[in-house]
């Protein structure tokens, strides 16, 4: 399934796994979660934005540009 204009708001946890994420679509304002067998942050220059849902407020080095591998 592919999803434009949905931002995660937060992570859904499984124990020490992660298990999805909470999202928010944008464009209606609808809140709903997203679930799956493995959680891939392929957020790019946004990985401190996103890391930060985790409550880490460590930095990263600059590197990423926009390339994503499956």
């Amino acid at each position: 399934h592919v999803a434009n204009y949905v931002r995660a708001t937060g992570l859904l946890r499984s124990g020490n796994a992660i298990a999805g994420v909470q999202a928010n679509d944008v464009l209606s304002g609808d809140t709903f979660d997203i679930r799956g067998r493995m959680v891939i942050n392929a957020a790019g220059p946004w990985l401190e934005r996103v890391s930060g849902l985790l409550g880490n407020d460590r930095s990263f080095p600059s590197l990423a540009k926009a390339m994503n591998l499956v």
